[in-house]
């Protein structure tokens, strides 16, 4: 089971509190944190049944019999500490389809994306939902998840493979949700086409934006390992329930192959989500979890990419508490009077202009020395307790086996970082296969790996045995 720090406790609804939460690391250190409490309010209709707003495609005379049953609906139900009202996270609250893009129109949006020994002509026509997904928060309260659903067309009633998918970052404030990007037509990471082209080649798609995006009482919960889980696997709940009970006009059906998968900080969300699934979502049937350039590290990340601190700093700071970490013990001054604003209101596209990589730049002198020097810990105890904590993928699912796709150009996260990270699954006895990517660099990892990422996950649906080569990383 993942350490688990206890997050922020939602205690008043008018006023901020003080509130004693217990931050657990492991079964042998414990340590009492004061949060200051930031009230939220979250109402939602929990039901298990999907909403009379869902729209249907046309029915086709050639379709098969229905086998909604085939995959049994599955959730979890647990009772809100705050309301006393039952939550049932993975619950579709509502559905409705968006739209169908041809087999042509994918392979022009693919050509666009991938370069030509990765682009691959669309089997199937795609349809796309929109699923409204309960999940829980970090006091157990229920909170709306915008999950996108990406099926292959089909006639008759047809199996596929599961991937679900967690982006990479695209921002905190409301108007960053990866489901904007096509809508204001933003360069984040093109998810859109991404998903496409992988339930063009016959697997279900699951694409969620991040928890709080349509909250603007919470910002998206930015590698907090615990909530990026639920996020991930209430969502892939979400579509098999979908699913279960979907008409016959919707001929998509999940294989019992689910893999999670993601770029960049949406690799913490897949990881996070291995830690988590046995305990979480033990019915869901994990087979497999691929990182796309990963970040697993945040302790690694502020020293490499510092770019990217100032979205972490605000989110710990909300979800963990003022006494954990505050911003002012991290940045330069010149970042600190309009922070707050920056962080809510600059998507990825904008922080590269705005701030800066140099942790000269960006940093104090103090916490620069003790970033670099490894003395984090000793200066900040209860901030490095919690990047300890929320280090993603090496705390459960050691049986679930790992693929790396890795640029070697990578200076997002180095592959260096990377290395040191498959060898501490590979130390949990963890099946890795580690794929190092020439002269690829971090934006383009997802591109030159489709390929190799689509047999990986064919071979394991297959029965095959997925490539070990721990032993060509350890040093």
């Amino acid at each position: 089971t993942p350490p688990t720090p206890t997050l922020m406790a939602e205690t008043s609804p008018t006023a901020l509190v003080s509130a004693t939460s217990t931050l657990a690391v492991d079964a042998t250190r414990v340590l009492t944190v004061m949060a200051t409490t930031i009230p939220m309010t979250t109402t939602l209709t929990t039901t298990n049944s999907i909403s009379t707003e869902l729209v249907l495609v046309p029915t086709d005379p050639s379709a098969g019999p229905s086998n909604a049953g085939a995959n049994a609906a599955v959730a979890t139900t647990a009772t809100d500490p705050i309301s006393g009202t039952n939550v049932t996270a993975g619950a579709v609250l509502d559905a409705r389809f968006l739209e169908r893009v041809t087999a042509t129109a994918i392979n022009q949006a693919s050509a666009l994306f991938y370069p030509a020994d990765n682009l691959l002509d669309a089997a199937y026509d795609v349809d796309i939902y929109r699923l409204s997904v309960q999940s829980t928060t970090e006091t157990g309260a229920p909170i709306d998840l915008q999950t996108d659903l990406y099926l292959p067309r089909v006639s008759a009633t047809t199996q596929f493979p599961v991937l679900a998918y967690a982006p990479g970052t695209t921002g905190l404030g409301d108007g960053c949700a990866p489901s904007q990007e096509i809508v204001l037509g933003r360069a984040w990471g093109s998810y859109y086409t991404h998903m496409l082209s992988y339930a063009g080649q016959g697997f279900i798609g699951v694409l969620p934006d991040g928890m709080s995006y349509d909250d603007p009482k919470r910002p998206h919960e930015y590698f907090v390992a615990e909530l990026e889980a639920h996020t991930l696997l209430d969502a892939t709940r979400g579509a098999f329930n979908f699913l279960a009970t979907a008409p016959t006009e919707v001929g998509a059906r999940p294989l019992d192959a689910l893999f999670f998968a993601g770029y960049s900080n949406g690799g913490h969300t897949a990881f996070a989500a291995k830690d988590f699934a046995a305990t979480y979502a033990p019915e869901l049937p994990l087979r497999g979890v691929i990182s796309h350039g990963a970040t697993t590290n945040v302790e690694t990340l502020m020293r490499e990419s510092p770019v990217f601190t100032p979205y972490l700093i605000y989110s710990y700071q909300f979800f963990y508490g003022s006494t954990v970490v505050r911003p002012e013990q991290v940045f330069a001054q010149n970042w600190l009077p309009t922070f707050a604003q920056d962080v809510n209101t600059k998507c990825v596209d904008e922080i590269f202009v705005y701030y800066s990589n140099d942790p000269t730049v960006m940093y104090t002198p103090a916490f620069r020395n003790a970033l670099e020097n490894g003395e984090l810990g000793a200066q900040m105890t209860l901030f490095q307790t919690v990047l300890d904590a929320n280090y993603a993928g090496i705390f459960g699912g050691f049986d679930i086996p790992v693929v790396f796709f890795q640029g070697t150009a990578d200076a997002t996260v180095t592959p260096l970082a990377q290395q040191q990270f498959a060898q501490d699954l590979c130390a949990k006895t963890e099946p890795v296969t580690y794929v190092a990517l020439p002269t690829v660099r971090h934006v383009d990892t997802r591109q030159r790996s489709f390929v190799a990422t689509l047999d990986w996950m064919r071979n394991i649906v297959d029965g095959g045995a997925p490539e070990n080569n721990c032993d060509e990383l350890t040093p």
